[in-house]
């Protein structure tokens, strides 16, 4: 019997029956944060991570995240699961925010070069601006040792500018020399080429001492702005879980709560290592994000108020180059991940459907057809009641417009961001999971004005 993979995708996509109603917070369902680049857009995820996790008690086990995100998600993993893990982590997210509100401007973060585009463009040198106030920030704030020791799991992705591999590296990667060498792969994801100088890194002790023989490592989001698509591995489930001994020969039979894959057996296992099994997956993004339109905001954030639609500034055109450059993969990043978990939604139905009608003979057919082994993407997710991997419950948290540009630090622009924030994620949680508004406490939390000096 032969089923067209065209039916797959006629199958209507819904968001599954028991994530209506119920606590999305709830303690017992795992769950990923990934939070996307930005810059000093990151305060907008700030401020959303703390809504979910203080307002709504939601507590995360996995992270992943680029640039500014992946500076976020270093931070916050570093709460002990042990003792009250979402007691530690609320903790942290007020850290967080603590951190982003004592940013009272650009300088703490980037300082000018002397006569940096002549010097670039005449001399060659390799950057616009001095970061080292970034790196002492990552220094200070991110504990390798709290990380390891901490339990909960974080990715950072970055970019490797000799070959351009995507690469996501966590604190216990066996590619690490030493721990502290994550701490250099934090701070090379905030590092957009020419702005920043890339820092170089040891990646093999057969490596000569000389830093000259180094990779340049830059910001991951060249590649993926928002690390999403790591949660959806290619060749169905069998590169997600052949590092957790899910994996069966055809000869055994299966056990309960594994995922049966034979799509490839010589296909190597991903580094990092995959994710554990997972069932939400939510995503926080710091620029907007409409599937129906490629728009980018206008040059500056704003309309120009006399009207005025070219730049003319070298050095802005270059910044907008940038900018346009960078927005396509960040598009690609949720395009990719939304369609994915809606075709893993429809096969799981269509799946489900075949076992309650299909005689056994007929339903092994079925599953050669639309079965892990052959379909295209898989997920971290699986279930003892589903020989399939199956789509997450994804919530997706993002601005409804810009409100700055990525290296506006400005004390004023950064408390916007941390309203802004908390309303957006309030918002999404309100409207799909029909819980009431928290608003309130977003306004109370994170006031737009300025607090009164004593």
């Amino acid at each position: 019997m032969f089923f067209p993979k065209g039916l797959l995708f006629l199958a209507v996509a819904l968001v599954p029956a028991w994530a209506q109603g119920a606590n999305p917070c709830a303690p017992q369902l795992p769950r990923a944060l990934v939070l996307s680049g930005g810059g000093a857009k990151g305060a907008f995820e700030a401020g959303a991570v703390y809504h979910l996790v203080v307002h709504r008690g939601c507590d995360f086990k996995d992270f992943s995240g680029v640039s500014a995100g992946g500076l976020n998600v270093a931070y916050l993993a570093q709460a002990p699961v042990e003792g009250d893990s979402l007691a530690n982590l609320q903790k942290q997210a007020l850290g967080l925010v603590e951190l982003w509100r004592n940013i009272r401007g650009a300088k703490q973060v980037l300082r000018g070069r002397f006569l940096g585009m002549p010097r670039l463009l005449i001399f060659g040198t390799e950057s616009l601006k001095d970061f080292t106030p970034l790196r002492l920030l990552v220094q200070r704030e991110i504990s390798p040792e709290a990380l390891l020791h901490s339990r909960r799991e974080v990715r950072v992705g970055t970019v490797s500018f000799y070959d351009g591999s995507y690469r996501e590296v966590m604190p216990n990667s066996p590619q690490l020399l030493s721990p502290s060498q994550f701490v250099d792969y934090v701070y090379a994801s905030a590092l957009i080429p020419v702005y920043g100088k890339m820092p170089r890194i040891q990646e093999t002790k057969d490596q000569p001492a000389d830093s000259r023989y180094w990779s340049q490592f830059s910001d991951g989001g060249v590649r993926h702005p928002t690390p999403v698509a790591g949660y959806f591995p290619v060749c169905g489930a069998k590169t997600a879980l052949l590092q957790q001994q899910f994996i069966r020969t055809p000869e055994t039979p299966p056990a309960p709560g594994r995922v049966d894959v034979f799509c490839d057996p010589d296909r190597p296992a991903p580094a990092p290592p995959p994710h554990k099994n997972l069932t939400q997956l939510f995503v926080v993004i710091a620029n907007p994000y409409d599937p129906a339109s490629d728009h980018l905001p206008p040059p500056g954030c704003c309309p120009d108020p006399k009207g005025i639609r070219h730049v003319k500034n070298g050095k802005e055109v270059l910044w907008r180059t940038l900018e346009v450059v960078l927005n396509s993969p960040y598009r690609w990043d949720l395009s990719y991940a939304l369609m994915a978990n809606d075709a893993l939604r429809s096969r799981a139905e269509l799946l489900q459907w075949a076992r309650g009608t299909l005689d056994a003979k007929a339903f092994d057919q079925f599953t050669r057809e639309f079965g892990d082994e052959s379909f295209p993407v898989g997920s971290y997710h699986s279930s003892s009641d589903a020989n399939w991997s199956l789509p997450y419950d994804m919530i997706l948290v993002t601005p409804e417009k810009e409100y700055a540009g990525t290296y506006q630090f400005d004390p004023a622009n950064i408390r916007k961001q941390l309203h802004e924030g908390c309303l957006a994620a309030d918002a999404t949680m309100t409207a799909q999971y029909q819980l009431a508004s928290m608003k309130a406490q977003c306004q109370a939390d994170f006031p737009e004005a300025a607090p009164a000096r004593p």
